[in-house]
């Protein structure tokens, strides 16, 4: 019936207490390990942190994007020296997209003081690839973090084990006009 753990973490827990043997206690009891499993899987770094690399940022949200069935995006806001101040969670979509708006993106990183900020969302399909309106939503939020102050560092895109960071990938201008890191 779950051939693939993701499957059995999405279960609710009546679907399971009603397959033959499972009552509720026992359902609630997988649901509790499927929980313990995601947090022994997850190696997060904490709010303060310093992020160096992408890989940082995937590790951060890893527990929280991991088999999620519809697009989710966070923000990571960070301060002047490129520490984690919050992790964000800024809208829930579909199986497929998610609405990204620059505006409730820099009204949260306003409210935490962020001198800095990296998108994060995932792909349910685990395909990391970016796709056209990642990058224009990207670069609509990069130009409009260089009018207000907030730089936009990167954009990451999830799947469960693996992830794409727009800035890797040369999506992202540099000062001046210049694309790439």
């Amino acid at each position: 019936k779950f051939p693939r753990f993701r499957k059995l973490m999405n279960t609710e827990i009546e679907e399971l207490s009603s397959i033959k043997f499972i009552g509720k206690d026992k359902a609630a009891g997988i649901k509790a390990a499927c929980e313990i499993a995601k947090r022994i899987s997850e190696d997060s770094q904490k709010p303060g942190q310093k992020i160096n690399k992408p890989k940082d940022i995937f590790l951060l949200l890893r527990k929280e994007l991991y088999a999620r069935e519809t697009e989710s995006l966070f923000l990571v806001s960070l301060d002047t020296r490129g520490r984690v101040i919050s992790t964000d969670l800024i809208t829930t979509g579909t199986l497929n997209e998610t609405l990204i708006s620059p505006r409730e993106i820099f009204k949260k990183a306003l409210a935490k003081n962020a001198s800095s900020i990296i998108l994060v969302h995932n792909h349910p399909s685990n395909d990391t690839k970016p796709s056209l309106e990642d990058i224009e939503v990207t670069k609509s939020v990069w130009d409009a973090g260089e009018r207000i102050g907030i730089k936009l560092v990167d954009h990451i895109i999830c799947g469960n084990d693996t992830f794409s960071s727009i800035k890797s990938l040369g999506l992202i201008k540099k000062k001046g006009g210049d694309q790439g890191d």
